[in-house]
């Protein structure tokens, strides 16, 4: 009997405890995990379409969508691949291929990892390369953007873009040019960057590809006025840069006032051949204004340079033939107005011609350069140091003094 009243007591205490768990799991004291979960998916973003396009790039932009609790970004696909997400409602797709057309969606997404349908699809197609031998006139404007395609209806915004895409011209020209030592890509028709009144960070060419341009396919970066660039360039010190292997580059109308950034040149040309700088404004840059080295058939007219902090307004260095100084004024520099040195400890090893250490067949003309008897912090004349042969000073290179 005993033995009984044990086994009822343990049915009973066996059931009991099962009561007890079930109504523990339904009580009103234990919230399931799932409950008050968002589970409702944004609205589907509308209005999705490319605000600008270029040969390598794709700009995209959408209305913003809705959602219960809060849309936290946004999904781009590029045909059936996520290619990037965005915080807000703009995209820019880039690295693409010239003349192709691709497919855009776009979908929203909330904390809880809800998406909403994709967006209707877009198809975009960018922009074909140039064709060589055609010649282009592209334009740069504060209000543009750089995967726009440069067209005076859709500017570019900056100046580094534009001579990319010069850069890009003269590569697939199959066309090559020796300018010194370097041989570099050439544009095989007029190419012409028009920069509108604005303010611009610098800008440089032949950094990573050379390019040149010849007497009938000139290269040219012609500045409206206002147009102002007040930090250097991407890649060097300089507002802007031609690094070797220039030819037929002209720039022209530009106002550079260093903001800060410049501790170099102004305007900086190396190792090249008929470069042309016109009527440019060079100012409060930390070293110089203009510097020029193994620059042949160089002309440097109509500018204005001052208060060069550390060094001359012009400085025509190292061996070149026939560079011709007209026409500019320089003042309120820490050294020398104009400066020519050539110095046969800067050579190029590969080019003859420039390790002279010659400046020859040099033209100074109509140059206006204040002459102050207290030369401390103020420009100077300077009589060319180092080795120059046949300069040749008009009566209107006499050097004014105040």
């Amino acid at each position: 009997m005993n033995g009984l009243i044990k086994a009822h007591r343990f049915l009973v205490t066996a059931a009991c405890l099962v009561f007890l768990l079930l109504s523990a799991c339904h009580s009103g004291s234990s919230t399931p995990a799932a409950a008050g979960a968002d589970t409702v998916a944004p609205s589907v973003p509308t209005g999705f379409s490319s605000t600008g396009h270029s040969s390598t790039q794709v700009q995209l932009a959408w209305t913003a969508a809705t959602d219960n609790v809060g849309v936290t970004g946004y999904k781009v696909y590029r045909g059936t691949a996520l290619v990037g997400q965005a915080s807000g409602t703009a995209y820019t797709d880039t690295g693409l291929l010239p003349a192709t057309t691709y497919s855009y969606q776009v979908c929203a997404t909330d904390a809880a990892s809800n998406d909403s349908a994709k967006s209707q699809a877009l198809s975009v197609t960018t922009s074909a390369l140039p064709p060589p031998g055609a010649g282009h006139t592209y334009y740069v404007d504060p209000t543009g953007n750089d995967a726009n395609d440069g067209s005076s209806a859709h500017p570019f915004r900056t100046l580094q873009h534009a001579a990319d895409v010069v850069t890009q011209v003269a590569a697939g020209s199959g066309l090559t040019l020796k300018v010194g030592s370097t041989t570099s890509a050439l544009v095989s028709a007029p190419e012409t960057v028009i920069v509108h009144a604005g303010s611009y960070a610098g800008f440089q060419l032949n950094w990573d590809t050379p390019i040149a341009g010849s007497a009938s396919a000139t290269i040219t970066f012609q500045a409206d006025p206002g147009a102002v660039i007040t930090s250097r360039n991407g890649k060097t010190p300089d507002g802007i840069d031609l690094e070797p292997g220039s030819a037929y580059v002209t720039i022209s109308g530009f106002t550079i006032l260093n903001g800060g950034t410049i501790t170099r040149a102004g305007i900086r040309v190396c190792a090249s051949d008929h470069v042309s700088l016109l009527n440019n404004a060079s100012g409060n840059n930390g070293t110089w204004g203009i510097f020029t080295s193994h620059a042949d058939n160089l002309l440097i007219q109509g500018n204005e340079t001052y208060g060069s902090v550390l060094q001359h307004g012009v400085y025509v260095s190292n061996a070149c033939i026939n560079p011709t100084v007209r026409g500019n004024r320089s003042h309120d520099n820490a050294g020398c107005g104009l400066h020519f040195n050539g110095d046969s400890s800067q050579n190029d090893g590969g080019f003859a011609n420039w390790n002279t250490g010659l400046i020859t067949g040099a033209l100074v003309e109509n140059n206006v350069v204040p002459f102050h008897f207290r030369w401390v912090g103020r420009s100077r004349a300077c009589l060319p140091t180092g080795m120059m042969e046949g300069w040749i000073p008009t009566p209107s290179s006499l050097l004014h003094s105040v």
